[in-house]
């Protein structure tokens, strides 16, 4: 049976509320791929088009550090600015996290190109509002029912690459692969400006307010303990960016500001020496840096590349621990509760605990233990913000 590039595209492609995702290489998009994202980006922003109630749209877009998402950003980023009457921004290279979080500064919808915690030849999409989730799953099915009848519409499909290609080529003649040569290395989109600074210090700010949500005196007399600590003596953190988006963050600026001595290594954007995926063999670096720097560093930690993900090592003792992820999460978990039941105790009135189902049975230990309530969702970030 022979396939259509269409029907192939469809085929390679995991489709889930949670985000899209395929092959699509590790330097470059093939030229079926990159026609595809033409038509997914038309086919988007005609989605927000019929959510916009006739108001003027403000988008933001983002991606992490493959070198493919500057293709699938460019494209996005030309199709919204001069096909439709969309106010766009673009932090370029950030984490998913950040992104979210500037999303619910009066923007509608963000799209975020990643692939997640999958190796560096994947790449993909993820869709959100100003709320700062994924779309609900009913929503985000309906974007995908749209796109996969766009892109099976010849006619659609024709007409949105040539809406997209004509004015970047100026009507030269040239082959469909060399149309799409020529267009990807014209569009260059300014990515660098102040959006990104401003997201990052809107990013610092609220995790500040997380930590200390009623400006409470006792916290903010804790953080000054920490600086005293960390000043008296002379704590290091030990960061693998190993590429990450993270690396274009408030990591460093965060650390540094409680007094620690901040240390990153593969800090170059984009270039992955360890798996993506921070888990472990691809620690095994991590814990030979912090074996060196056994007398003075706290802890360490790797990120995956959109920068929602990672896992740690600490000292005690002089000695190394490396919990597996599931054991790091449960003590992340662990830490915020009795550190609100020591200091805020009034933060626990109400607290729960909410986690993936397929999430290791010690938080519920832990929960129980410290009786506060745990509540499980199916597998997937967005059922647990739902």
């Amino acid at each position: 049976m022979i396939l259509t590039a269409e029907e192939i595209f469809l085929r390679d492609t995991i489709f889930s509320f949670s985000g899209w995702r395929k092959v699509v290489g590790q330097k470059k998009l093939s030229v079926n791929d990159y026609c595809s994202f033409i038509v997914a980006a038309f086919s988007i922003a005609d989605y927000f088009v019929s959510k916009s109630g006739g108001v003027k749209l403000k988008i933001l877009l983002a991606r992490d550090s493959r070198p493919t998402g500057k293709y699938l950003l460019d494209i996005f980023y030309y199709i919204f600015n001069n096909h439709y009457s969309f106010e766009v921004d673009s932090l370029d290279i950030v984490p998913i996290t950040q992104t979210v979080a500037m999303a619910s500064q009066n923007y509608n919808f963000f799209v975020y190109f990643t692939a997640s915690h999958n190796p560096p030849e994947y790449n993909g999409l993820k869709i959100g509002s100003s709320s700062g989730e994924v779309l609900p799953e009913s929503e985000a099915n309906e974007v995908i029912e749209l796109f996969q009848k766009n892109i099976t519409t010849i006619e659609y499909k024709n007409e949105k690459i040539g809406l997209f290609i004509k004015p970047i080529i100026k009507n030269k003649l040239m082959t469909l692969h060399q149309a799409i040569e020529t267009a990807s290395k014209k569009l260059n989109t300014i990515l660098q400006n102040s959006h990104i600074k401003k997201s990052q210090n809107f990013y610092k700010n609220l995790l500040l307010n997380i930590l200390n949500k009623n400006n409470d005196e006792v916290t903010k007399s804790n953080f000054q303990k920490i600086k005293k600590q960390v000043k008296k003596n002379g704590y290091k953190i030990l960061c693998d960016f190993n590429g990450s988006s993270r690396i274009n963050s408030i990591d460093k600026i965060f650390f540094e500001d409680l007094g620690f001595n901040f240390i990153k290594f593969h800090g170059e954007v984009g270039k992955f020496v360890n798996n993506i995926n921070p888990e472990g063999r691809s620690l095994n670096f991590l814990k030979s840096k912090m074996e060196e720097n056994i007398k003075d560093a706290l802890f360490g930690y790797s990120v995956d590349c959109d920068g929602d993900r990672g896992n740690f090592i600490f000292t005690s003792d002089d000695k190394i621990y490396q919990p597996d992820s599931q054991s790091g999460f449960a003590l992340n978990i662990l830490a915020q509760i009795v550190y609100y039941k020591s200091y805020m105790p009034y933060m626990c009135r109400n607290m729960a605990v909410i986690t993936n189902d397929a999430t290791s049975l010690k938080v519920d230990y832990i929960c129980n233990q410290l009786k506060i309530k745990h509540f499980q969702a199916e597998v997937g970030e967005a059922n647990i913000l739902k």
